[in-house]
């Protein structure tokens, strides 16, 4: 450590004498809100969150029966208990399984990124990834929550229907991953709402604005933050996780 040290030591009066920054005025919240919602408003920043967001949602539409289905129908060990008995909880804590079963989702998100880099501006840097990444973000509670709503809506699986086991069972849940896969191919269909990269310049200069769809751009985006919020908050309480909205039969 002391070598390593020694070794960087120069840098100090390097960076304290040679490195100049210019002077710059600091910028209010106020300001950083008003050129957000202008970014907002552009075509190219609301037609890319849209893109994002529902895209995002028929991706990570999933359904309820997987795990009791692993842990009462097929009866197999969860495969992170496997691993760790062979190779040690540490490399799968490290996040090797991580990786390897979530190169899909990051590949989707970085393609879907690839345009980021074209829409920032000056001094935006940081907001307009931030909004891009929590877009993407806010979509999978969402979709989870869809997720149980239509799941019971339709099929009404349960740990205690999948216990039975019986051919109703198997059928509905056939049904539900069918419906798992055809929502990921849905989510290929917003692919128009994505520019090519080198196209999103011209849509950003030439695509105009709309006060109106940036309004319902953040609308969207609020009504899905509080539904998250709400319908998973309400699946914990033994009052409120009957109702429909948290998944289950109502009253």
């Amino acid at each position: 450590m002391l070598v390593l040290a020694a070794c960087t030591a120069p840098i100090i009066p390097v960076a304290w004498f040679y490195i100049e920054e210019s002077l710059k005025l600091p910028v209010t919240c106020l300001k950083c809100v008003n050129d957000l919602w202008y970014a907002m408003r552009a075509r190219a920043v609301y037609q890319i969150v849209l893109y994002t967001f529902f895209s995002s949602i028929f991706a990570n539409f999933s359904y309820t029966a997987g795990s009791p289905i692993q842990l009462y129908m097929v009866r197999v060990t969860p495969i992170n208990n496997t691993i760790s008995d062979v190779i040690g909880n540490a490399v799968v804590m490290g996040g090797a399984l991580v990786i390897v079963v979530g190169v899909a989702s990051g590949i989707n998100f970085l393609i879907g990124a690839f345009v980021t880099v074209e829409l920032i501006g000056e001094g935006h840097e940081g907001a307009m990834y931030g909004l891009l990444a929590i877009v993407a973000i806010l979509s999978s509670p969402f979709a989870a929550t869809l997720t149980k709503v239509v799941d019971n809506w339709l099929w009404g699986l349960s740990n205690e229907r999948v216990q039975v086991d019986d051919y109703t069972v198997r059928r509905d849940v056939t049904e539900a991953v069918l419906l798992m896969y055809g929502m990921s191919v849905v989510s290929w269909l917003f692919l128009f709402l994505l520019p090519r990269q080198m196209e999103t310049q011209d849509l950003k200069h030439d695509g105009g604005s709309s006060t109106l769809f940036g309004m319902l751009t953040v609308g969207n985006l609020f009504v899905a933050l509080i539904w998250s919020i709400t319908t998973n908050i309400m699946g914990i309480f033994a009052t409120t996780n009957f109702l429909v909205v948290a998944g289950e039969n109502g009253c």
